[in-house]
């Protein structure tokens, strides 16, 4: 098994190499790779309602698109938003859009985020160079599964008013293609987000974790997360041990168990292992579960800092690294080992950085340490000078780069 996991990895940092190189290459320029993302993005779309009100057509430079394009929230978009969902086309993006991505809600309510092909290979660019360089670095994270979290769905048949489905499968999706052939590695199979509530979502993904002892590899988003997956196993540790002795799944109802008989094995030496290692000082027990576990992947920047420490805490030895910043809209920066922070995903999205106190933003050439910026975006998926609302202070540089750290949003209430 550790075998084939090594080996679709290995095709996962493999297919990552080019947007690694991409990224790599940029670095030293960063202007002219804005410059280029910019005027391809108007070009394609310059025929949109969008593009032919702002007149895309005599857009050049960053200092033109900011001139003939004002920074807008999601709330000016809208109008615009609400006529790609009920499926007109040409809109804002010329691309037909597959789904509407929704975001973890504000004090507003949570917003619909219009995604396009393009936009998903956007994440790619930036996802590419940052798995590559956890390979690199960390490389026996390669030879295990490993967990990226599922989101349950409230509402699976969810739709727009046009017919466009609303959410992903599951986040596996921010992966693109990719995301298909890694699911045979992964720990915790995607259909748990049929599960018929949160409780019992959480209590399978803890029962498949727990039965994956070559787990390598932990990526969520909310750090929070991962430490109540950990709870549920303190608390239902002995329902958990004879669920793997027997081969048997617990709080699942007969529909929900059928889903998952094909991964349900009797694993009774995995049993033996984790009661064993539940038997050790607490600060030992989860080194002792997960033995090959190298690097779990989190928000720890901003608020998320003091929600990391438990993850710390309950995993001594493993390398915790903070995701960056990564929003429903798009991606902002990512992290790279040595770097001491986290680099800009200029080969993503047009990125544009305002300064406290001030209305003209600057480039991401132009940003200095020390100073706090709030995040203007431009994507493939139909949002121009986007205020993303999230504010990163610049703590230094990194071969040519300047490192970003997220500090919180802009007097907004984060429900989630």
């Amino acid at each position: 098994m550790r075998a084939s996991n090594g080996i679709l990895n290995t095709l996962w940092a493999g297919a990552s190499l080019r947007d690694a190189l991409a990224f790599e290459s940029g670095r030293s320029h960063p202007r002219d790779v804005q410059e280029r993302l910019l005027r391809a993005l108007v070009r394609k779309h310059c025929q949109t309602h969008f593009g032919r009100s702002h007149r895309f057509d005599r857009i050049g430079d960053l200092a033109a698109f900011q001139a003939r394009v004002p920074i807008r929230t999601y709330e000016a978009f809208l109008p615009w938003i609400n006529r790609m969902a009920d499926g007109e086309p040409d809109v804002l993006t010329s691309e037909p859009v597959l789904l509407f991505e929704p975001t973890g809600g504000s004090s507003l309510g949570s917003k619909l985020i219009p995604y396009t092909r393009s936009l998903k290979r956007a994440f790619q660019r930036a996802i590419g160079p940052w798995v590559l360089d956890i390979f690199r670095h960390c490389p026996r994270a390669l030879w295990g599964r490993s967990y990226w979290s599922v989101t349950p769905l409230a509402d699976r048949e969810a739709r727009t008013p046009g017919g466009i489905p609303i959410g992903f499968e599951d986040d596996t999706g921010y992966l693109s293609g990719v995301g298909r052939l890694l699911s045979r590695a992964f720990a915790v199979p995607a259909e748990i987000k049929l599960a018929r509530d949160v409780d019992t979502c959480r209590y399978l993904t803890a029962y498949f974790l727990l039965c994956a002892r070559d787990l390598s590899l932990i990526s969520v988003w909310n750090p929070t997360f991962l430490t109540l997956i950990v709870d549920t196993i303190e608390t239902h540790l002995e329902v958990l041990l004879k669920d793997i002795r027997d081969g048997s799944v617990s709080f699942c109802d007969e529909t929900g168990a059928m889903l998952f008989r094909r991964r349900l094995k009797a694993l009774p030496g995995r049993a033996k292992e984790i009661e064993a290692a539940f038997g050790l000082p607490e600060a030992q027990r989860f080194g002792a579960v997960w033995k090959h576990l190298r690097l779990i992947s989190c928000w720890a920047d901003g608020p998320s800092q003091f929600l990391a420490e438990p993850v710390k805490q309950r995993f001594p030895g493993v390398v915790i690294q903070g995701k960056g910043l990564v929003a429903t809209e798009g991606i902002v920066s990512f992290p790279l080992f040595g770097a001491g922070g986290n680099v800009p995903a200029l080969t993503s999205h047009v990125l544009e950085f305002l300064p406290e106190g001030e209305t003209v933003p600057k480039f991401v050439d132009e940003i200095e340490p020390g100073g706090v910026y709030t995040v203007v975006m431009t994507t493939d998926g139909g949002l121009y000078r986007y205020n993303l609302q999230d504010r990163v202070q610049v703590t230094g540089r990194f071969r040519g780069l300047p490192l970003l750290r997220f500090v919180g949003r802009c007097a907004v209430s984060d429900l989630v």
